[in-house]
């Protein structure tokens, strides 16, 4: 999630679009070589929400979830009806929702500085956590995951006075049983993050959206902890990213590069993690804001259901902006949440 009030909406350069029937269908270049890709993207769902965030593919129930972010809504999709389904805890800022792995029908979900327990028949919620406690929700969350092992990792943004990132305020943390540890700080918004997926998942990255830069860090999967943070790639420096746009979510295929929404960019980037450079992008052209991806398949394609933002974009220049779009190539594994 990449909001605040001095962000700027710009336009993506257009591509050839093809229709077939009533899906959109892209084909987009793709850099030469072995890892080269060659998406279709489809719109899954007419459904448009403000700020859709969290992705996460259940594979077993064959249901997307995510949130609307600023509308307070939890969503589930089934991909193959087009149909969406939508539990809200009112109008407050939600940003994840994550299955247990033990019991069905519950998820983690947040709602501003609050871990909750929600099931999802009922829709009722059980508080499990709350970070900074002290601060009232002035330090709210944003993006997280579970890492392989089903711990809950997520970060946080620190408002400002005027509603605004305080710079370099937010943090990442831990969820350790009814407590949220903090590992790492100096973020402004904290956001993408993903695991590497070699046999001990040695390494770690981080998105700062404002800061503009994707973090690695190495990782202790028996402990959980963070060691060795580097910038890894610094976008106002790096040649292969433009100004304006913004790494928000974040995914990792199964080779191993690390996929990138980038916010008001109009594109999804694939990132070598060894020499810390872009080789292929995905352009699209119907999207100005995409905010975040999960692996998953659709129509026997596997790749990523993308998220997407409609807020601030003019109605008369929104197109599938708010929709939840799938892209078809490797896709990679996310993992449920284990108390």
């Amino acid at each position: 999630m990449k909001l605040n009030s001095k962000s700027s909406l710009a336009f993506p350069r257009p591509l050839l679009l093809l229709l077939l029937g009533t899906v959109s269908v892209h084909f987009v270049h793709s850099a030469p070589g072995p890892m080269a890709v060659n998406p279709l993207i489809k719109t899954v769902t007419d459904d448009v929400s403000e700020l859709g965030e969290g992705p996460y593919w259940d594979s077993q129930n064959r249901a997307l979830y995510y949130v609307d972010s600023v509308k307070g809504d939890y969503k589930r999709l089934n991909p193959d009806t087009r149909a969406v389904q939508k539990v809200n805890v009112g109008n407050i800022l939600v940003s994840i929702i994550i299955p247990y792995a033990a019991e069905n029908e519950t998820f983690i979900v947040s709602r501003r500085h609050q871990a909750l327990k929600l099931h999802w028949p009922s829709g009722n919620t059980t508080v499990l956590a709350t970070v900074a406690p002290e601060l009232e929700g002035v330090e709210r969350f944003n993006d997280g995951k579970c890492d392989p092992r089903g711990r809950l990792f997520i970060g946080t943004v620190l408002d400002g006075p005027n509603g605004d990132p305080v710079p370099n305020g937010g943090g990442l943390y831990r969820l350790d049983g009814n407590k949220f540890v903090e590992l790492t700080r100096g973020y402004t918004i904290t956001n993408g993050m993903a695991w590497s997926n070699d046999a001990n998942h040695t390494r770690f990255f981080l998105n700062d959206s404002e800061g503009r830069k994707i973090y690695s860090f190495d990782y202790n999967i028996e402990n959980g902890t963070l060691s060795n943070k580097k910038v890894m790639i610094d976008c106002d420096q790096s040649p292969d990213f433009v100004k304006d746009e913004y790494p928000d979510g974040m995914a990792i295929d199964k080779f191993g590069f690390i996929w990138v929404a980038m916010w008001n960019g109009g594109r999804i980037v694939k990132i070598d993690t060894n020499t810390a450079r872009v080789v292929d992008e995905v352009k699209l052209p119907r999207n100005k804001i995409p905010s975040s991806l999960a692996p998953g398949d659709y129509e026997g394609n596997s790749g990523f259901f993308v998220t997407t933002a409609s807020i601030g974009i003019p109605e008369n220049q929104k197109q599938d902006d708010g929709k939840i779009l799938h892209i078809s190539f490797q896709g990679g594994e996310v993992y449920k949440f284990r108390p």
